[in-house]
């Protein structure tokens, strides 16, 4: 595994890997990456589990980003949880340009507070409002 900064994209149903493969269509394949889908039903135990494997996956060591559907949500909740044993950075409100920020510079050597960061303000650039 290259020693990349891991990432890790959790949400309620199927939104992360659907803004994954999205996101792939602009930047190509995205290694070292898990989505984790919060299924209908599902018990907190189950979820946790199966996120702590796929960190166990994508961790090389240099940290992990966790983007998040929602603040406060179970998937958030639980991340946050998970963080407390693993070096995990959390950004809340997953949306397209964090993703392909940090798909296209997590590579360039940058540590994992100035991704987060730099990730953070592609987020909050991509919302705008359009009006005549």
């Amino acid at each position: 595994m290259k020693n990349v900064i891991g990432l890790l994209l959790v949400s309620h149903g199927s939104l992360c890997k659907y803004i994954l493969k999205s996101a792939a269509m602009i930047t190509g394949n995205i290694e070292q990456t898990c989505t984790v889908t919060l299924e209908f039903g599902e018990s907190l135990q189950n979820y946790e589990t199966r996120i702590r494997e796929a960190v166990d996956m994508i961790d090389s060591g240099d940290g992990i980003i966790a983007l998040v559907d929602v603040l406060g949500g179970t998937p958030y909740n639980v991340v946050g949880s998970v963080s407390r044993d693993y070096n995990i950075q959390i950004i809340t409100g997953m949306n397209m340009p964090m993703l392909v920020h940090i798909a296209l510079e997590r590579s360039n050597g940058c540590n994992i507070t100035n991704l987060v960061n730099t990730a953070y303000e592609a987020g909050q650039k991509g919302i705008q409002i359009l009006r005549k």
